[in-house]
């Protein structure tokens, strides 16, 4: 899936873990910050990203 953020170029993309009230729960996550995918970042481990933060989710197919 991909969070599209508020107020924010980037975008977060990884495989859904987990929900909560509060945070979208992601693991294999990457920074896309560019069209360009060589420069993705990758980020280790697990992600709690702020639903607060997220415009909209993106369910990748």
């Amino acid at each position: 899936m991909r969070l599209h953020l508020k107020n924010d170029p980037r975008t977060i993309e990884g495989y859904l873990a987990a929900v909560t009230r509060e945070h979208y729960e992601l693991v294999n996550t990457k920074i896309l910050i560019s069209p360009v995918r060589e420069r993705d970042v990758d980020v280790d481990g697990q992600v709690w990203w702020p639903r607060a933060d997220v415009l909209y989710v993106q369910v990748l197919g």
